[in-house]
């Protein structure tokens, strides 16, 4: 028995002992497992930092066989499209390195377990594509009916592959380069107590407000309402918005409802909204909507759009209450926005945002979002009163970032400094109380007032759920749809020249060389067998090249790339059967799949498997992960 000299020692070695433990227990009590007699102690103490490293290592790699990497595809969140090259590009990038964002698409537990990424485009006809593999080698790793339909764009092989050598900009580096455009919207913002107030340019990154052309939806794009802005002066017109959203079976968010209101309280529109994508969870208790509510209802996100284009003037400032998950569910951008959260911000840390039902209980004494549900016309409405009242006081009231002390506040109008109500305020929100000021304390009776459209039949308010709400009794200007036929409101004077999304389109976009990616952090390295012309076949410590047209034969190919495969984190091979020779006896589909169990054998343990076949007509996808339960199938080659 060796003595260990100090408690740190003491904990250092439990440690060791435990991951001993755990590798007898994972390697079935093999004793040839650990090799105990590397442990060198010195004294009553032992120098275990390289065996300690060593053996963290051998446990990780143990663990990883034990409990193989899983990866879960969720085609849905395509949204009715097939799978691309760029979606085959984005998960061979994510399972490869780190910073990379994860695609919607895939689920993979452990989040980091891939140890290689693998990548066969097969270039065949549509015979071979579309043949019986029942009884082969793909069979028995895919499965037989595990194959994806691709876009027919896959076919191009010179697209294909540079999509696979360069790597989009993570949304992290994207939106780094907005911010170094901060200088876009100074210009157009010609006021000085409204440009105080706006959303800046950086909290719009720091809060994940959807940007024009930084996203790559393939179905809903992210647009900016207008397509030009006009510059925000002192009588640019505030509407408020709020909307509700129930979770559909992408696990998004998706809007269910809107509601507009302009600075009178005039609510503009509120509708409901069905979700092309099936709802998994109405969130009936914070979004007041019900199945029955959305049954016949044919109104999609694209109408909103279309909606709020033409019904608000270019220069127009959107209010709300964390307006990013407004716009990210009506999947708009906008650049004049005044955000609640932010402008009454009573912590004095931007991250630390109040509530809306807490900021109307302090400042309006008024009681919103109880149990049975929210409104979006009540929302807006406290939101655009939050905002009057705020401006009556000064665009520092109510921002303890900016040197306003809600304490001293709170004393002056009877609250604790945790907001509680002691007594009666002295003089709450009495600069807002304006004649058009609604009497939320007189609500109206439990019946809801459906007027409908007089053009197309559209109800024009929504049946709200909420006892007693006073948007049961609004009268709502405009129809979702038939607005579109109506003179649109007066807009600024001045002609509008802000482009939205021009302004950005310098920085949205762009890529990374492979490479870049490689050297970053532990040296990786990759290995490409593709034609030439698609990358410059100058080798480097990190990446080797071979130009696959100086192959004649299948099976020389077949056996350069297998030499390279265990040697490498990346590996990419292009097969082009209608030029490469092979066997004259056998099938196609047969030399190819002797030919990919041949070089998937040298591929590690544990690493991520895609093999495309890919005709002018037709192409299909084949994704997996390499497991020790493949071994059977690996060592069965005929």
């Amino acid at each position: 028995m060796f003595k260990v000299s100090t408690n740190k020692e003491k904990r250092k070695l439990k440690k060791l002992r435990k991951n001993i433990n755990e590798v007898m227990l994972l390697s079935g009590n093999d004793p040839t497992a650990v090799d105990l007699t590397s442990l060198t102690f010195s004294g009553d103490s032992f120098d275990d930092k390289e065996i300690s490293l060593k053996l963290h290592e051998k446990l990780r790699t143990m663990r990883r066989l034990k409990d193989p990497p899983k990866i879960n595809l969720n085609l849905n969140r395509l949204n009715g499209m097939r799978l691309g090259s760029r979606n085959i590009a984005e998960l061979v990038h994510y399972v490869s390195f780190h910073n990379i964002d994860k695609p919607l698409w895939i689920s993979l537990i452990p989040n980091r377990g891939i140890l290689q990424a693998v990548v066969f485009r097969i270039e065949c006809n549509l015979e071979t594509v579309e043949c019986n593999k029942k009884g082969t080698y793909i069979d028995q790793l895919f499965g037989s009916k595990f194959f994806i339909r691709m876009q027919t764009e896959v076919w191009n092989s010179m697209g294909f592959w540079t999509g696979m050598l360069n790597i989009p900009f993570s949304k992290f580096e994207r939106l780094k380069r907005i911010v170094d455009h901060a200088n876009v919207l100074e210009e157009y913002i010609k006021c000085d107590v409204k440009g105080a107030i706006l959303v800046t340019l950086r909290q719009m990154v720091d809060f994940c407000y959807p940007f024009p052309k930084t996203n790559f939806e393939v179905l809903t794009p992210v647009i900016p309402i207008k397509e030009k802005y006009g510059a925000v002066k002192a009588d640019s017109p505030f509407f408020a918005v709020d909307c509700e959203m129930c979770t559909t079976e992408t696990g998004e968010s998706e809007l269910t409802r809107i509601s507009i209101v302009n600075e009178c309280y005039e609510v503009l529109l509120d509708t409901l909204v069905k979700p092309r994508n099936r709802i998994v969870d109405y969130v009936t208790k914070y979004s007041g909507i019900t199945e029955e509510m959305l049954e016949n209802v044919n109104v999609r996100v694209e109408d909103v759009q279309k909606a709020l284009s033409h019904i608000l003037p270019n220069d127009a400032i959107l209010v709300g209450h964390t307006l990013e998950c407004d716009f990210n569910a009506m999947r708009i951008t906008h650049p004049y926005c005044v955000d609640i959260s932010l402008c009454l911000n009573l912590s004095g840390k931007e991250r630390q945002r109040s509530s809306l039902k807490t900021l109307a209980r302090i400042f309006l004494d008024e009681e919103i979002q109880r149990e049975n549900g929210h409104c979006s016309v009540d929302d807006a409405v406290i939101a655009m009163r939050l905002l009057k009242y705020k401006l009556s006081h000064g665009v520092h009231f109510g921002n303890v970032s900016l040197g306003w002390s809600f304490d001293d506040w709170a004393r002056e109008n009877g609250l604790t400094s945790s907001g509680a109500r002691i007594g009666k305020s002295k003089n709450l929100c009495s600069e807002a109380d304006a004649s058009q000021e609604p009497q939320r304390k007189k609500r109206c009776v439990d019946k809801n007032i459906i007027r409908t459209c007089s053009r197309c039949g559209r109800a024009l308010s929504v049946a709200c759920i909420v006892p007693y709400c006073a948007c049961k009794k609004n009268v709502v200007k405009y129809c979702v749809i038939c607005c579109l036929n109506s003179v649109s409101p007066q807009t600024s004077s001045e002609e509008p020249t802000l482009n939205w999304s021009d302004a950005f389109q310098t920085s949205a976009g762009g890529c990374v060389p492979i490479l870049h990616f490689l050297q970053l952090g532990k040296p990786k390295s990759a290995f490409y067998a593709i034609p030439e012309g698609i990358k410059d076949n100058a080798n480097n410590e990190h990446e080797i090249y071979i130009n696959t047209n100086d192959y004649d034969s299948l099976d020389d190919l077949v056996k350069r790339v297998s030499e390279e495969m265990i040697s490498h984190n990346i590996v990419m091979v292009d097969i082009d059967t209608r030029r490469l020779k092979m066997k004259v006896d056998a099938k196609p589909i047969v030399a190819i799949d002797n030919a990919l169990r041949e070089m998937i054998s040298y591929a590690s343990w544990n690493s991520l498997i895609i093999v495309i076949f890919s005709s002018s007509q037709e192409s299909v996808c084949y994704i997996t992960v390499k497991t020790q339960n493949h071994r059977d199938l690996l060592t069965d080659i005929e």
